[in-house]
């Protein structure tokens, strides 16, 4: 099954949806709370999928994270955020995430989101 990348600042919402991913059958990639961490987890596990959230700890947000590994896979990312302003919204779309979950979500919308990004391109 895919494995799926979790950056995600919240270590207990991370652990949920890394339930209820694997409730679905995926496999956990890792869970990592920074942008950093998420950059050196694709470059050393090359996950299937990164659910990506905007807002992460440290110097690195989510979209910085995602700019950066945008340079070297072309790894699928879906972004999720409790913060969907306009501008914030624009700065993501930049990036031509494969998925925008806006927080909270229910998890109808994360397996379908995640199903998408997964799909074979036809």
């Amino acid at each position: 099954m895919p494995s799926i990348l979790i950056a995600e600042d919240s270590r207990e919402f991370a652990e949920i949806l890394n339930a209820l991913l694997s409730e679905q059958g995926y496999t956990l990639a890792g869970i990592v709370s920074t942008g950093a961490e998420a950059v050196d987890l694709v470059r050393k596990t090359s996950p299937d999928l990164v659910l990506l959230d905007i807002r992460l700890e440290g110097p690195m947000d989510g979209i910085a994270a995602a700019s950066e590994i945008r340079a070297f896979s072309a790894v699928p990312i879906i972004f999720m955020t409790g913060y969907s302003d306009k501008e914030t919204l624009d700065e993501a779309m930049l990036l031509k995430p494969q998925g925008y979950l806006a927080k909270p979500f229910l998890c109808d919308q994360l397996v379908r989101a995640v199903e998408k990004a997964l799909a074979p391109v036809t």
